[in-house]
């Protein structure tokens, strides 16, 4: 069960890459972090940690902000990068 769910969320990524921009899907999957803690406070009765949220926040911050900076510099008008 485990492995079919693994299997399936790695192609539906992969999808999402091909259909949508990665600017566009790599935040939206680092989103995964604070609502499987959300899950487990629910379900398991783990603690909701601020330290959680923070290190998602860092994450999902450190990545968009690496994302952008790249889509911008690539997107550039009049630089040839060889595609």
């Amino acid at each position: 069960m485990v492995g079919s769910a693994g299997l399936t969320a790695h192609f539906c990524l992969t999808r999402a890459f091909r259909i949508a921009d990665a600017t566009l899907v790599v935040p939206i999957d680092f989103l995964r972090l604070p609502l499987i803690a959300v899950v487990g406070m629910i379900f398991y009765g783990e603690p909701l940690e601020l330290s959680i949220m923070l290190g998602a926040a860092v994450i999902f911050a450190g990545t968009y902000y690496s994302i952008r900076r790249e889509s911008r510099r690539l997107g550039k008008p009049g630089t040839d990068h060889g595609l």
